[in-house]
């Protein structure tokens, strides 16, 4: 399974700087099993009421790219709940101070590792250099 943080499901639902890359690395590779986990829902969520209030986004887009989720959630990704144990392994991971990786990072690793992820896709490149640096075992990519 290759597990889609919730920046490349920005990229992929909203016009971003990233979303041509983000689509043609999905065109290329149709057919592998895509998942992502309930956290990237409330952080997606959480991303379109920035762009709200921020006015990047108007109202009606930020619903809109919500319903697209939604879809996409339903239709093509499985959507893996992050346990107890995802929970505590992200905090072991964040608890190294020094290599800076965030909770919401953490989780999204900790999740994809539980539920079996060959391959990790994010656009956050802080996220990729932690991941690296942690020695987390998947393969934590960019698309």
């Amino acid at each position: 399974m290759v597990y889609l943080d919730t920046s490349v499901l920005i990229a992929l639902l909203l016009p971003e700087s990233d979303s041509l890359v983000v689509r043609s690395w999905l065109a290329k590779n149709q057919g592998l099993e895509l998942g992502t986990s309930d956290w990237a829902v409330v952080e997606f969520a959480s991303a379109m009421g920035i762009k709200v209030r921020q006015k990047a986004l108007k109202l009606r887009e930020a619903e809109s790219a919500r319903r697209m989720l939604d879809t996409l959630l339903a239709e093509s990704l499985r959507v893996e709940v992050p346990s107890r144990a995802a929970f505590t392994r992200a905090g072991d991971l964040v608890a190294q101070f020094r290599q800076g990786l965030r909770g919401g990072d953490a989780l999204h690793l900790a999740t994809a590792l539980e539920a079996g992820a060959d391959r990790f896709i994010t656009l956050d490149r802080k996220l990729i250099s932690a991941a690296r640096r942690l020695k987390v075992p998947l393969r934590v990519l960019s698309p």
